[in-house]
């Protein structure tokens, strides 16, 4: 090869290299403009959005205002609802400086709203509107609560169904196996143990014995489950729970029914206006069964002056 033919092949090999990191600082370009043209549609489609929730809270407001014949409680409800919700709404969502001025006024304008409408009612219209905001998420974490407590029992009692009886399962397999393969071992590993004649007289016993205890695990473990769900379901009965509750392990029950105690402590169950009884499943029902009685009379007042 002559000295001109290597030239060639450095400098084709050097073109070829600066080529490839071209192509591949492009390719990094493309991907990165990709990226931000990306994110500035989802940015102007987030600030599209928070401005139709804007027009869509001012649009409540002014029907809120003008609704002079609704009745002043049910006046008070639609505004506390708009206040929550203007609460939770994020302004920083908002694009500019004018429709953050917007929303801070429809705050205040809310506000303004609502407190006159207090007024109005007085302490015993705005007991009446708080219970119809408050009670019903109560009522139904009450209710799932007390199918919880009930569940929990249920897998309590069940414990055939849970880690134990499978523990149990697993050591009747294991009697299974030991009695099939003991005849294969009975001159090797327990040659010095046991005979053959003592092997094939104990191996039916091992097999056998084994596959009926699992049998009768397997059908106790059915029944003990079929009892549970049972008892659970009569729980969602007593307490027209609505929901699912699925049957879980003694260990996650009592999480999950720990769950809903903060979360019914959070919800005032324990203290305050809303405090009752849960020591026992009787007071607990009698409990949902008062909740749900003055949330009846709180819809019924809603309407009244």
């Amino acid at each position: 090869m002559s000295k001109y033919d290597s030239l060639n092949t450095v400098v084709n090999t050097l073109t070829y290299l600066e080529v490839s990191s071209t192509n591949s600082r492009l390719s990094r370009m493309e991907s990165q403009l990709n990226r931000d043209i990306m994110l500035a549609r989802e940015q102007a489609y987030s600030q599209q959005r928070a401005i139709d929730q804007v027009y869509g809270f001012i649009k409540q407001y002014e029907k809120l205002r003008e609704a002079s014949d609704a009745g002043a409680r049910f006046r008070y409800l639609q505004a506390t609802l708009l206040s929550m919700d203007l609460e939770r709404f994020d302004e920083s969502d908002l694009p500019g400086l004018e429709d953050r001025r917007i929303f801070l006024d429809l705050q205040n304008g809310v506000e303004s709203l609502r407190s006159a409408l207090g007024e109005e009612i007085g302490d015993d219209g705005q007991k009446v509107v708080r219970d119809v905001i408050h009670l019903p998420g109560l009522i139904d974490t009450a209710k799932e609560e007390y199918v919880a407590l009930e569940a929990l029992n249920a897998a309590r009692r069940a414990w055939l169904a849970g880690a134990w009886g499978t523990i149990l399962v697993a050591l009747a397999l294991l009697t299974i196996l030991a009695g099939a393969f003991l005849p294969s071992y009975w001159d090797t590993q327990f040659a010095d143990l046991m005979g053959g004649d003592q092997s094939y007289t104990l191996a039916p016993m091992l097999a056998y014995g084994g596959l009926a205890v699992l049998i009768a695990l397997i059908a106790l473990r059915f029944f003990v489950r079929a009892g549970a769900r049972k008892r659970i379901r009569r729980a969602a009965q007593a307490a027209g729970f609505q929901g699912v509750l699925p049957m879980k392990g003694a260990g996650a029950s009592k999480t999950r029914f720990l769950s809903l105690v903060t979360q019914m402590r959070h919800l005032g169950a324990d203290s305050g206006p809303y405090a009752y009884d849960r020591t026992t499943n009787k007071a607990m029902l009698a409990g949902i069964e008062g909740m749900e009685a003055r949330l009846t009379a709180a819809r019924d007042g809603l309407h009244s002056s």
